[in-house]
């Protein structure tokens, strides 16, 4: 199974989604325009009564963004391109997405979002506002309704996990919710979907409830003696320890024209499978055969479901929509599933079948173009088929069916991914295989229980299935041995319906023995919260790619604790907040967070490449005069460019209080090491900053000590220093044409020396002067033969024998019979032009010494290089001479374009 980060592998379904677009005809004012340039909350406090505050496509997040009140103001707030397009965004640090509560009503409209990551209520509500077609999922709630008589319609309410979809605490409430879907949504205690107390409830038309979660009430719980009123619903596939669908202490129910699974009297209710069209993927629209068409309440409205509508609502959530399923008898399939085996064959179930009256398997099941024997079909009827099929022919191809009486139809949508796949959730240990079932989908929250250990193979894929798993984490507290391989790499992510920053937790590293430890080699993890958490020292992080986070893409996090280990070698891009985040933390005792972020690509992420903290807290009960919170890693030869922020941001803030007798109460320290990295093309290039405990004691400090680094073009401040941070710079090189700034305030400083500016700055060996680099524009940052930077450094302040092309730190550039370290984050090797080799084919052990040329120096006999037999050479575009050169017989040397070889 070959990945390369890639899980080609999966069967990936198409959706389209229909787009519910808001009518603004109460809108009689001015339209106000939001876009990632500004916020809503500024928009909605500029707005009059009547105008519609219209937001662009994007996500929205931060202040301003978050915690969105509406003022009692009658307007209109809503998404140009709707829920699917534009997202406001909590970050998992915002209680609320929306707090309305200033006497709004219903001409108060709030249209086309999709809410998540807000760890208290996506849309919080105690006035009468109307809410309609959001998507409130991933949050800790989905909406609560508290004294109101809002109305919520057109809304789909799902995977909202801890208190569930919609609660109602009105003891006056006249709400409507109508046309919703509540799925897939938990809550600990009572009522997953749906949890009313003190008060009436509201009236729920049209809505499908499934798939939510708790103790008592999985669908619904209503507390007391309050109501439930519900015409036209489904509520079915919810599950609980106990009253799996809808519980009620004092029977208080007002239900009628609806589908509830287990039964309930009430005029109009049935208890049968409502036949969704496909919910294993989570499409609950209507199928043909089902008993929920034309069954609604008589009196109410169809006119928006298309002909012929039987003349007479739906139930569900597409009730008189234009969604609303249609009777058509030669329409098969509903929905289906299968047993996994690693065998030769995988059992096929297929359920919600429509075949008019026939009986018997006279029919054919085709699998693609393999007609499935007749003595392989296990069951077939009017409602279901059973049947075996070769397990190779599962995986991507249609299934069809063809009826004894001629009917035929396919299968939508195949198979969503391998048959070869298994499900857990809970402890697991042993050995996750590649070859059978190489597939593991996570149900639920995984953990690795301490001293147990757990290996996977190269080429394993582990998908999160959040509808059932919800923001599961991957908890390691024993041994995690993830190694896969450059061309075999293990992939963490969620299913392929389901991707999105933030679906799943992330890989959480809290091992709980002295001796327990984790590696990750050559994996992908992304569409997580955080990438991978690290609680615990010792742990490697190799050779990965982390992207597509909802937060960060690594952190470390030191509650504490000692925190040590290594991110190298790895590619950390496009997450919503900082590439790595390294805090140290404490309210008792030293937390101390000091890994080496070595060799890495950090890329396109949203706040910046890395953030360094250091905060004391001030909730002691040890000796607060050893307390201390030290975030000082070693940041090494990495490549951070193309961020949105600053490239590396250190912060530090320390506390006090009055009547201890000790100087130093909760120091928080950011001192990192930052030697050999390029950062270049980032908004904004390195800050230092600490915060006072007040306005006498300080007791934060952040002493950054930058060297060897290379800065290029990142936004209008090369350095600030903040308060009293102390920045050291030396052999470093800040330059991209236009003069540096480096700005200080509240007593930050900085020293410079033997580094190269485009002003020049007081300090020892400091130059202003072009480096001369080889390419800037294509990422070339070596220094030319006649650059000002050769051997221009300082020798004492180096400490790392490499630099971030694997050359030795400290050489004779310049070829003068001293070796002295140059600026800027790559060495020149000297007189004899070798750097180690990249890109040739052959083997090693054929080389005398493996090189390749570097620009414009001239290799000689220092340097005896044998070029293996069916060895390709392929130097840049410079001019390179040569000689002492011992080519084999079969060696091809290419030569490109500009450059001279001679051979002595």
């Amino acid at each position: 199974m070959k990945n390369n980060y890639s899980p080609s592998h999966l069967f990936i379904v198409t959706f389209i989604f229909f787009l519910l677009i808001p009518t603004f005809s109460q809108a009689q004012g001015n339209v106000i325009f939001v876009d990632s340039n500004w916020n809503i909350q500024a928009a909605i406090d500029s707005a009059m009564v009547g105008d519609t505050v219209l937001v662009a496509p994007g996500t929205y997040a931060g202040p301003g963004n978050t915690n969105i009140q509406l003022l009692g103001k009658a307007i209109v707030v809503a998404s140009q391109a709707g829920p699917g397009l534009t997202t406001i965004d909590g970050q998992g640090s915002s209680p609320f997405g929306f707090n309305i509560g200033q006497g709004e009503n219903n001409a108060t409209l709030v249209s086309g979002f999709r809410i998540t990551n807000f760890t208290n209520t996506a849309v919080n509500c105690n006035d009468s506002p109307t809410i309609d077609n959001c998507v409130l999922e991933g949050n800790g709630r989905g909406i609560a309704l508290s004294s109101t008589s809002a109305t919520v319609q057109h809304c789909t309410v799902r995977n909202n996990a801890n208190n569930g979809g919609i609660t109602c605490s009105s003891s006056n409430s006249n709400a409507t919710i109508r046309n919703c879907l509540i799925e897939g949504n938990t809550n600990t205690y009572q009522g997953g979907g749906v949890y009313i107390y003190n008060g009436n409830g509201p009236l729920f038309l049209n809505c499908t409830v499934t798939g939510n979660s708790s103790n008592n009430g999985g669908g619904i719980y209503v507390q007391g003696s309050n109501s439930l009123r519900m015409r036209n619903c489904i509520v079915r596939g919810n599950s609980a320890t106990d009253n799996p669908n809808i519980a009620t202490q004092i029977p208080n129910l007002d239900i009628t024209f609806s589908n509830i699974e287990g039964g309930l009297s009430g005029t109009g209710n049935i208890n049968t499978n409502p036949i969704f069209l496909n919910a294993s993927i989570h499409d609950y629209h209507l199928h043909p055969s089902s008993p929920c068409i034309d069954t609604g309440d008589p009196a109410d409205t169809y006119g928006n479901e298309p002909l012929p509508n039987g003349g007479r609502i739906n139930m569900g959530f597409y009730g008189n929509t234009p969604e609303a399923t249609s009777f058509d008898p030669t329409t098969i399939i509903i929905d289906f599933s299968y047993t996994i085996g690693c065998g030769d064959t995988t059992e096929v179930t297929l359920l919600g079948l429509y075949f008019g009256n026939v009986q018997g398997s006279n029919g054919e099941i085709h699998a693609g173009n393999a007609l499935i024997p007749s003595n392989n079909i296990l069951q077939w009827s009017d409602t279901a088929a059973i049947f075996r099929m070769a397990a190779a022919d599962v995986e991507g191809n249609e299934i069809v069916l063809v009826s004894d009486i001629g009917q035929s139809d396919t299968i939508p949508g195949t198979f969503m991914y391998s048959p070869f796949a298994t499900y857990v959730s809970g402890d697991v240990s042993g050995v996750w295989t590649a070859g059978c079932p190489g597939t593991y989908i996570l149900t639920g929250p995984v953990t690795i229980p301490a001293t147990d250990t757990l290996v996977i193979e190269p080429g394993v894929v582990i998908l999160v299935n959040t509808d059932s798993a919800g923001v599961a984490p991957f908890i390691v507290e024993g041994n995690l041995f993830a190694s896969g391989t450059s061309l075999d790499s293990i992939i963490f992510s969620v299913l392929p319906h389901q991707a999105r920053p933030g679906a799943w937790k992330g890989i959480e590293l809290d091992m709980q023995n002295f001796n327990d430890e984790a590696v990750l080699s050559y994996c992908l993890i992304e569409n997580a919260q955080t990438g991978v958490t690290i609680r615990d020292d010792d742990e490697i992080i190799e050779y990965c790619t982390i992207q597509k986070n909802s937060k960060h893409g690594v952190e470390w996090l030191a509650y504490g604790e000692y925190l040590d280990g290594q991110l190298r070698y790895c590619t950390v891009q496009d997450n919503n907040l900082w590439g790595v985040h390294c805090l140290a933390y404490t309210d008792d005792g030293s937390g101390n967070a000091v890994p080496t972020i070595a060799n890495n690509e950090i890329k396109n992420n949203k706040k910046g490449g890395i953030l360094i903290e250091g905060i004391a807290g001030s909730a002691y009960t040890g000796d607060p005069c050893t307390a201390s919170a030290n975030s000082n890693p070693i940041v090494l030869n990495n490549f951070i460019h193309h961020n949105l922020g600053h490239g590396i941001e250190c912060y530090a803030k320390g506390e006090w209080t009055d009547g201890l007798t000790c100087n130093a109460n909760y120091r928080g320290r950011a001192n990192p090491r930052i030697e050999g990295n390029l950062i270049a093309y980032n908004d904004l290039s390195f800050k230092a900053k600490t915060v006072p405990a007040d306005a006498q004691h300080w007791l934060a400090f952040s002493e950054p000590k930058i060297t060897n680094c290379t800065f290029w073009q990142n936004g209008p401040t090369d350095i600030e220093a903040g308060d009293s941070a102390a920045i050291t710079i030396a052999n470093s090189i800040f330059w991209d044409g236009v003069p540096s700034v480096i700005t200080t305030y509240g007593g930050g400083v900085v020293n410079i020396s033997h580094s190269n500016f485009d002003l020049l700055y007081p300090g020892s060996g400091n130059l202003t002067a072009d480096p001369l680099f080889g390419d800037p524009f294509n990422n070339d940052f070596y220094l030319t033969t006649t650059s000002p930077c050769i051997d221009a450094g300082d020798n004492a302040v180096v400490i790392e024998i490499l630099d971030q092309k694997s050359n030795l730190r400290t050489l004779d550039g310049d070829g003068n019979g001293t070796a002295t370290v140059d600026m800027g984050a790559i060495e020149t090797t000297g007189p004899c032009s070798m750097n180690p080799m990249a890109n040739w084919t052959g083997g090693t052990s054929q080389w005398s010494i493996p090189f390749e040329w570097d620009s414009g120096y001239v290799p000689n006999s220092c340097n005896d290089v044998a070029i293996p037999s069916g060895a390709v050479i392929v130097p840049a575009a410079w001019q390179a001479f040569a000689k002492s050169l011992d080519v084999q017989v079969g060696a091809i040397f290419e030569v490109k374009l500009g450059a001279i070889l001679t051979v002595e």
